[in-house]
């Protein structure tokens, strides 16, 4: 569900050539909320950050989107 919501908000915003191989790995961490993008272009998302939005798309967007905009944003 995750990789499918990057997917859309990427393609959504023409942003296929800024990151045009992002992945997604699940980290099996539940004492911690959080989401971070790799150099090489994974997102990675911790259990507790999937337990939080619910499984929520429009949760679950908000929280890809604000990450991606950093990785895009260099910061």
């Amino acid at each position: 569900m995750v990789k499918k919501c990057l997917d859309k908000l990427v393609n959504l915003n023409y942003l296929n050539k800024l990151v045009p191989d992002v992945k997604v790995k699940v980290v099996h961490s539940e004492g911690t909320v959080g989401l971070w993008m790799g150099l090489d272009q994974t997102l990675f998302v911790s259990i507790a950050a999937l337990k939080v939005s619910d499984m929520d798309e429009a949760k679950l967007a908000l929280l890809v989107s604000h990450e991606l905009a950093h990785y895009l944003m260099d910061h």
